[in-house]
């Protein structure tokens, strides 16, 4: 746990601002896939879902590291902003002049119909706005000013999620959302580049020496994070090229229902990343505490909420697409439902070996989880379609965590989360209890009176501490009120 207030304060105001963008975010694009979703049909969904990952998939490849290599000098070095940001807005554009041209080259090797293969070339022009993004997003975040972060990312996500539901209901093609997507990451940039003059007197400042210097820097950050983007995004790659648009459609049904709470999941690891960074510098044993009280948190809070997922999954599809078209996504549902959990404590292990200058190590995991997913969820999806996607995708992720684990912690604090996780398994076992003694009961009163049983017994079992119940306090309760003037 961080001493110092002004530490906690500056988390506190990441967090709630990150957050608060974050939400609306969520909240614009579950209501476009609520209303999406049953007018595309399932095979127009898929394809809709596949053009938008390549982009997203060819996005952070283009944007490899800059993001969190920025956001890091940044808070180290913030008088060097305009030499840093300036460097990093070079090297981000010729790196989606690469990814435009490599995205175009693999809609035409993936064997994609040619309406598919006409919305990954689409998509390929919004790279270059959004991967500037990228490189805005990682500079705001260094200058603690996640005002303009949560401005920018509600202002693109209310515009494109609007006229998106307006052009469907119009009758518009899906050519046209992804004109509307390129329009929208224009917008965002406009809001980046406004919020950058904003925050300080930006002045261009290109250097060869300077940029050739981040470069070299950033070659085990942009490594990891290829490693890292395409390990995340297999699951649909694979699918994509052996299964095709209707099981992609299966698939995205069910993984945008869970996408919100991987979304939090990375902002909050996001949000604490610059506070991890100033930690290790000032104090390594306030490090330390932050970093286990956070993955002690990570381990016990969230797993009620996915428990329940997976267990009403079937009615929670039923309820978002009452079509019944998306009856085969449950089974999804229920196995990604876990993956949050991964979602929440793997980017923030990987973003402490970051703050604590062992990048090297990401690096490994990243490699190891990319082989191991790649070697089980193609014979996987070979056999079973979507659901062996979900299957591979969380066995990958669990590797991943495990290996992050061992990289980031002492063998004495291995064995405190593995007693942890033993004496969890009671508090799940009472949670399951429940839920299957209230079958009868409202999905929601179930749901909640579950949950309760199961923090209660987490209290009991002392899974959590005063010290934990503080440090939510500072990065998560307090989000609704942000505090103090922004650095």
């Amino acid at each position: 746990m961080p001493k110092n207030p002004s530490v906690a304060e500056q988390a506190t105001k990441n967090t709630s601002f990150l957050l608060m963008g974050t939400a609306f975010r969520m909240i614009a694009n579950f209501v476009f896939i609520v209303v999406s979703a049953d007018m595309l049909g399932i095979e127009g969904f898929g394809a809709y879902s596949i053009g938008l990952h390549y982009f997203e998939l060819f996005a952070g490849l283009a944007g490899a590291g800059i993001g969190q290599l920025l956001t890091n000098e940044i808070a180290k070095w913030s008088r060097r902003s305009n030499q840093l940001i300036s460097s990093a807005i070079l090297i981000g554009l010729l790196m989606a002049l690469l990814g435009i041209v490599a995205m175009i080259g693999f809609s035409f090797v993936g064997g994609f119909k040619p309406s598919t293969r006409l919305l990954v070339l689409i998509a390929s022009l919004a790279l270059v706005p959004g991967t500037i993004c990228i490189v805005f997003e990682g500079a705001l975040i260094g200058l603690q000013r996640s005002e303009f972060v949560a401005l920018s990312v509600t202002v693109e996500s209310l515009f494109r999620s609007s006229l998106s539901i307006a052009a469907i209901c119009l009758g518009f093609g899906i050519p046209v959302l992804f004109l509307i997507l390129i329009v929208g990451k224009c917008l965002q940039l406009s809001v980046f580049w406004w919020s950058i003059r904003k925050s300080f007197q930006f002045k261009w400042a290109f250097s060869r020496r300077n940029s050739i210097r981040m470069a070299k820097r950033l070659r085990v950050y942009a490594v990891e994070t290829w490693l890292a983007t395409v390990n995340v995004g297999l699951d649909i790659l694979i699918l994509s090229i052996l299964a095709g648009e209707f099981a992609v459609g299966i698939y995205s049904a069910a993984w945008k229902v869970i996408r919100m709470g991987a979304i939090v999941a990375r902002v909050y690891a996001q949000a604490t990343f610059p506070i991890l960074s100033k930690q290790f510098q000032k104090s390594r044993a306030s490090f330390h505490r932050m970093k286990l009280a956070n993955i002690r948190l990570m381990c016990v809070l969230p797993l009620p909420v996915l428990i329940c997922i997976s267990y009403y999954s079937e009615l929670i599809i039923k309820t978002i697409y009452p079509s019944g078209l998306y009856a085969e996504s449950a089974i999804v549902l229920a196995v990604l439902a876990f993956y949050v959990l991964q979602e929440f404590l793997n980017p923030f292990l990987s973003f402490s070996l970051y703050a604590s200058g062992r990048q090297i190590q990401t690096m490994k995991v990243a490699a190891i989880s990319l082989v191991f997913n790649a070697m089980t969820t193609y014979p996987l999806v070979l056999y079973f379609g979507a659901f062996g996607a979900a299957v591979g995708t969380l066995m990958a992720g669990t590797l991943a965590t495990i290996c992050y684990l061992y990289f980031s912690l002492s063998r004495e604090e291995i064995k405190w989360i593995g007693f942890i996780f033993l004496r969890q398994t009671f508090s799940c076992a009472i949670l399951l209890l429940l839920l299957l003694l209230m079958t009868d009961l409202n999905l929601f009163l179930a749901s909640v009176a579950a949950s309760l049983a199961y923090y209660l017994v987490a209290i009991g079992l002392k899974l959590v501490g005063h010290d934990d119940w503080q440090l939510l306090n500072e990065t998560l309760i307090k989000k609704f009120i942000p505090r103090g003037n922004a650095v």
